[in-house]
């Protein structure tokens, strides 16, 4: 059957809804018939996947708060059998598409008399059996953080051209600071766009949502009033060029000892050190501390770790995890946080580029 879609009073078809998707989200109601729910996901994966087939689907088992999941393991349970419902359907689907007869194997004869589909009886193809395996399954909440960090995987891995390049600049700046885990924020959905190439673990990833929240509402009553931030930077004194942070004649109150005066290469921890001094904190051209114009802030957490936050713009942050002891030098990080806002401006420059 067909259902109809319709949007300000008129109606979509197929081809208006899903030719120019990247990914489809579908939601599936945990507390009711899965065997419906994923009736229903096949029929708009059949309609999505003949207009787009390089669609990437996605599958939020939502509502997984009642009292029907008050155990990890009950969760664990209908996430499973949300799975292999929705991999029948999909195996049901490959194989009524491989049938004679069937839209997708009735395109012509070919020479010969052959059809362009499989013969009567033969197994579903391999690019049919992979549609199942390409869904990825995540539990959701709205009580939770678990509705955004399933947003946050979606878009981090589908919606983002320049994931592999962020990732690259998050490996190195988390190498350089000796950090444990960082995160590139949207500020205003709590959804992060990028992260480094280690895994994401489920309460990092609250601690740096709650984290955001405390330094954006305590920021919004104490912080110093600045200029609108229009860009990658924001306008804490003039943007840094590639001459580097100190003067031509390499001006060491400028670069931290130990560094060559590249103003886009990262410091590793070590080549901060010297011999009974604090780390100094680098400045710019002007003798300004660096910074983006935005929120700053460290947080100690009771397990030696810490967490440090650094607004980007008015809408992106890095958020990082690290031990605290990192941040006696925290004259360096702030240093390696300026070379990634400088980076990535470079890499928005380039995009904004290529349009």
């Amino acid at each position: 059957r067909t259902r109809r879609v319709c949007h300000d009073g008129s109606q979509l078809t197929p081809v208006a809804v899903f030719s120019r998707c990247v990914a489809l989200v579908y939601v599936v109601d945990a507390e009711a018939d899965p065997y419906a729910e994923c009736a229903k996901f096949a029929e708009v994966v059949a309609a999505a996947r003949r207009v787009n087939p390089r669609l990437a689907l996605e599958v939020f088992v939502h509502k997984v708060d009642g009292d029907l999941f008050l155990t990890e393991e009950q969760k664990l349970d209908c996430r499973r059998e949300v799975e292999a419902c929705v991999r029948a359907e999909l195996a049901d689907l490959a194989a009524d598409a491989t049938t004679p007869g069937s839209a997708a194997s009735s395109g012509g004869a070919g020479p010969g008399g052959s059809t362009g589909g499989d013969a009567p009886g033969a197994q579903p193809s391999s690019s049919s059996k992979s549609v199942a395996d390409e869904v990825s399954f995540s539990l959701t909440s709205i009580y939770d953080h678990s509705i955004f960090e399933a947003f946050s995987k979606v878009i981090s891995k589908r919606l983002v051209p320049q994931r592999y390049a962020l990732e690259r600049m998050l490996d190195a700046l988390v190498a350089a600071c000796d950090m444990e885990k960082s995160f590139l924020f949207d500020v205003h959905s709590r959804v992060y766009v990028a992260t480094d190439s280690a895994p994401v673990d489920s309460a990092s990833y609250e601690l740096c949502a709650d984290a955001i929240d405390v330094v954006l509402d305590i920021g919004a009553i104490y912080a110093r009033p600045t200029p609108a931030q229009t860009g990658f930077g924001g306008g804490a004194g003039p943007a840094p060029t590639n001459g580097g942070l100190g003067d031509d004649a390499g001006d060491a109150a400028g670069t931290p000892e130990g560094h060559s005066g590249d103003d886009d290469a990262p410091v590793a921890l070590d080549a901060a050190s010297s011999a009974g001094a604090a780390p100094r904190r680098p400045s710019s051209n002007n003798g300004a501390p660096l910074g983006g114009g935005g929120s700053s802030a460290s947080v100690t957490l009771s397990n030696g770790m810490a967490l440090v936050f650094d607004e980007v713009d008015a809408s992106l942050a890095v958020v990082c995890f690290l031990r605290s002891d990192n941040l006696e030098k925290r004259g360096l990080i702030d240093y390696n946080l300026h070379c990634f806002r400088v980076a990535l401006r470079r890499l928005a420059d380039v995009a904004q580029a290529c349009l």
